[in-house]
């Protein structure tokens, strides 16, 4: 597994030498930020819940600029649950 675009990379490389992906190889990227839907074969991925990490990390951020923040002793974790998202460089589809 690794970022999209890296796997996009894959995916030509293996064409060029003949694999066929699924068939021979499955290719998992990482993001699904940019061309992993119009890709050839679509690139099944692994998506972050981008905005809500961000929004999340803002809010955060200006409770601490508040002049009622009251600071922590230990940060409280969050975990935001990724989502795999199948597309046809995988079998099974």
């Amino acid at each position: 597994m690794a970022s999209d675009l890296m796997a996009e990379g894959a995916l030509t490389a293996l064409r060029e030498h003949g694999r066929s992906v699924p068939g021979d190889v499955a290719v998992i990227g990482f993001d699904d930020l940019g061309g992993a839907a119009n890709s050839s074969p679509t690139l099944t991925t692994v998506r972050n819940p981008v905005v809500e990490m961000a929004t999340s990390a803002v809010e955060q951020l200006l409770h601490l600029l508040s002049k009622n923040a009251v600071p922590r002793e230990t940060p409280v974790p969050l975990v935001f649950s990724p989502q795999l998202v199948i597309r046809n460089s995988t079998p099974g589809n």
